[in-house]
């Protein structure tokens, strides 16, 4: 839940601690975290589908929340749960960029970038993956921009990526890489 009371982001993670420790760990799962979509109250048009109205403020939740776990779990638990920057970006109903989605792409990549930002603030070594599912359209340039693209969060070269995640029904081709084409 994230309140915004004087212009602050007062952030209160209790309902994920107690999904935690009464379902995904007490039944000895590790969690994957999908980082996306924008909670409303951060979001452009308070619409989550929409990318952050503030990426600066973006970072600070996704720092508060790595922050958060890491402080009610532990460093070492922390690190061997996944942390997913986006599910099926460009497709419905998921994520939109913002309205009108005139490049969806790089409002993204842009978003993906601060959400990295604020993650490797708070945990250094964190395991992030990138987004699952994003059409081949997407899919490739999302790669590039990652190993040599400008990082809109840092200024510098690429975005830490340690996994990736391919829905190919997304594609609609015979050389899709899903249990569907089997």
């Amino acid at each position: 839940r994230i309140d915004k009371k004087n212009g602050e982001m007062i952030t209160d993670f209790s309902s994920i601690k107690h999904y935690l420790d009464y379902g995904i760990l007490k039944g000895g799962v590790k969690p994957i975290f999908g980082l996306e979509p924008v909670p409303a109250a951060l979001a452009i048009e308070n619409n989550s589908h929409y990318k952050p109205a503030n990426m600066k403020l973006w970072e600070e939740f996704n720092y508060r929340f790595i922050k958060f776990l890491v402080e009610t779990y532990g460093r070492e638990e922390v690190l061997t749960w996944i942390f997913e920057t986006g599910n099926e970006p460009s497709t419905e109903p998921c994520f939109h960029g913002r309205p009108g989605r005139p490049d969806v792409l790089n409002d993204f990549l842009e978003m993906q970038d601060y959400t990295i930002a604020g993650c490797t603030r708070a945990l250094p070594d964190i395991f992030i993956a990138g987004p699952s599912g994003p059409p081949e359209s997407f899919f490739v340039p999302m790669l590039e921009h990652c190993a040599k693209g400008t990082n809109y969060a840092t200024g510098q070269k690429g975005t830490k990526i340690d996994a990736i995640s391919y829905h190919g029904y997304l594609g609609g081709s015979d050389r899709d890489m899903s249990w569907r084409q089997a």
